[in-house]
């Protein structure tokens, strides 16, 4: 358990929508609205995430295409790297879903995805 998921396991949390709305309104950039959600989302016990936009997120044949912006927080510094110029972002299964999810969604990792991603990367 993470240092910051340990501590919401002690004490109740809550995040203010209505404020957090209000922050966001205020924010002047993207960057600077990623960092509030980062914030916010320190307090729910996640402790890294990452924004990204793409206008159009798939082919016509339906794979994913590379997001334009990426906005990571407290990723490692291998994350853009490997995710956008080494094409991981194109056979994520997170991204895969997410392009084509209409509404909020929990992923949870499972024994075995590294391995069929590596496989799937391999020429």
């Amino acid at each position: 358990m993470t240092p910051a998921a340990e501590s919401l396991a002690s004490e109740a949390v809550t995040v203010e929508p209505a404020l957090f709305a209000q922050a966001l309104a205020r924010a002047r950039s993207i960057p600077e609205r990623v960092d509030l959600a980062a914030r916010e989302l320190l307090k729910l016990g996640f402790d890294s995430m990452c924004y990204d936009f793409t206008p159009v997120p798939l082919t016509h044949q339906g794979q994913v295409i590379a997001p334009n912006l990426v906005e990571p927080r407290n990723v490692p510094e291998s994350f853009t790297r490997l995710w956008l110029e080494k094409g991981y972002a194109e056979i994520d299964p997170v991204q895969a879903l997410a392009v084509r999810a209409n509404l909020p969604f929990v992923w949870s990792v499972l024994e075995g995805v590294r391995a069929d991603l590596i496989a799937r990367r391999s020429p």
